[in-house]
């Protein structure tokens, strides 16, 4: 939970550790994931997060935004990917749930000259957002 702004220019992944918490929020004013940039429940198998001894497979992602959300990298998740911003999604990069989870939006609007994929799932859209 960020109380400003969050801006991502590098690799943003999101785990969980235990089987019993299949949930990653990340919560802020705004928050904008740059060009090439990467938030993502999708954990790159060159990575060794020590410590951990197991990771959730399918982590569902939910970003929440007061504000907007604007994506020119690559949003991704392992399971379900929730989106929900109290103004807009401005995506000119990829945005993809690539489990068994659908991909879901609740906001006002959608300005996408990007992709917005569910690979095994729906997309659903919401905005009816006030």
């Amino acid at each position: 939970n960020i109380q400003g702004d969050l801006v991502n220019s590098g690799n943003l992944f999101a785990l969980s550790s235990s089987a019993g918490q299949n949930q990653a929020l990340i919560s802020a004013a705004n928050i904008v994931n740059q060009q090439n940039a990467v938030i993502s429940s999708i954990l790159p198998s060159a990575y060794n997060f020590s410590g951990t001894s197991s990771v959730v497979e399918n982590l569902n992602l939910t970003l929440f935004a007061l504000n907007n959300i604007v994506n020119a990298g690559t949003i991704s998740s392992s399971g379900e990917l929730n989106m929900i911003a109290g103004a807009s999604l401005i995506n000119s990069g990829s945005v993809l749930s690539s489990g068994a989870g659908n991909l879901n939006f609740s906001l006002a609007n959608i300005v996408n000259t990007g992709s917005l994929m569910s690979a095994a799932g729906s997309v659903n859209i919401n905005s009816s957002v006030s």
